[in-house]
């Protein structure tokens, strides 16, 4: 026997494994790219209106949030100005700044106090004390 019969044939170029790879591997490779490129587009369509919504939501309970303080904050503005307070112009500006440095810490989201008079004159208070006075009479 000679050298040369007692060799394996190489597969490496066969028609065999040619045609298996164009007929089996090149259409799994085709559709595995499509699937994979259909995936994608559904989740990032899935995750886009996802996030969306999730904002509009956020962006709703902090609308209310707002809303219930403000509402809370009007009553509190109702209750003042029953009192008597403000009922006896003498004791107005006292009473007011007492009630004004009292409360304002209280009310966490207020930087500062107004109260105007019926002449103009707006008193305030800083949520860290200073008090004031300014005339509006000119606006």
């Amino acid at each position: 026997m000679t050298s040369q019969s007692m060799d394996t044939p190489s597969a490496s170029g066969t028609p065999l494994l040619t045609q298996m790879l164009l007929t089996v591997m090149l259409p799994i490779i085709i559709l595995m790219s499509a699937l994979t490129f259909w995936i994608y587009n559904e989740i990032k369509t899935e995750t886009s209106e996802i996030m969306l919504h999730s904002g509009e939501q956020v962006v709703r309970g902090h609308a209310a949030e707002v809303g219930a303080i403000l509402n809370s904050l009007q009553e509190k503005v109702a209750m003042l100005a029953t009192t008597r307070m403000l009922a006896s112009p003498e004791h107005r500006s006292t009473a007011l700044d007492n009630w004004f440095k009292g409360n304002i810490s209280e009310l966490k989201l207020a930087e500062m106090l107004f109260f105007v008079d019926a002449n103009y004159k707006a008193n305030f208070i800083t949520s860290d004390g200073k008090t004031g006075q300014a005339d509006l009479s000119q606006r």
